[in-house]
């Protein structure tokens, strides 16, 4: 029987199909898993440029500096100060206020006047006022500042049940030299009355502070604190 030409039987053609169907399609899956391999290597490479810049970057800036405290502010001069100014303290309602005398203030050139003011008590407070002081043949200046009340053995507390009157005003005058400075009036309180006793000038004494003479209130009392040093 003769097989009709038309028709080939021979499996010659499938396998050239199956080969050219096959052999495409794994070289393209190769070429996109080596495509896909490159693209996560770069990236990683990526990661790690982008750490190790900002690793550097912290290592360079500088660290944070931490703020400074300063308690205390002392400017020498060589020339003297003047003589303190005489004042006229204004009028003031609180019966805790007391006088500061003012003070000379070095600029680094002259010396400017700094006017006076009322201090109003703190609780277990002291203001030390600012002063010059005369140390290995210069003036040292002592800004003016807020020290614990350490009140010397002994002292007597005075306890009144009313508020006394605001202080009354004083004209200072001049001191007697520039070491002296001025301790304003104060009521003092005799068990039934207040009676006012007028300011003075006092002479600074090395590592000493003056309390000046005050009242402050203690829960529904009133606490007289001062006139001694410390």
């Amino acid at each position: 029987m003769r097989s009709n030409p038309g028709i080939d039987r021979s499996p010659r053609n499938n396998n050239r199909n199956g080969n050219r169907s096959s052999n495409p399609g794994g070289n393209a899956g190769s070429k996109v898993g080596e495509s896909g391999g490159l693209t996560r290597r770069g990236a990683l490479a990526l990661c790690c440029g982008l750490a190790a810049s900002a690793l550097l970057a912290a290592c360079a800036s500088p660290p944070p500096q931490r703020p400074r405290m300063v308690e205390r502010e002392v400017v020498i001069v060589q020339p003297p100060p003047p003589p303190l100014r005489a004042e006229n303290p204004p009028p003031v309602r609180d019966f805790d206020a007391y006088w500061v005398h003012g003070h000379w203030d070095w600029d680094g050139r002259g010396y400017v006047w700094a006017g006076g003011h009322w201090a109003r008590a703190r609780a277990d407070q002291v203001l030390e006022r600012a002063h010059w002081e005369f140390l290995n043949g210069r003036w040292v200046f002592h800004p003016e500042h807020w020290v614990q009340l350490r009140p010397p053995a002994g002292t007597v507390e005075i306890i009144a049940p009313a508020a006394p009157p605001p202080p009354r005003i004083e004209v200072t005058g001049t001191p007697p030299t520039p070491n002296h400075f001025w301790v304003s009036g104060h009521w003092h309180w005799d068990g039934r009355r207040y009676d006012w006793r007028g300011g003075h000038w006092e002479q600074h004494r090395p590592g000493l502070v003056y309390v000046h003479p005050h009242w402050a209130q203690a829960g529904i009392n009133f606490r007289f604190v001062g006139g001694f040093w410390q």
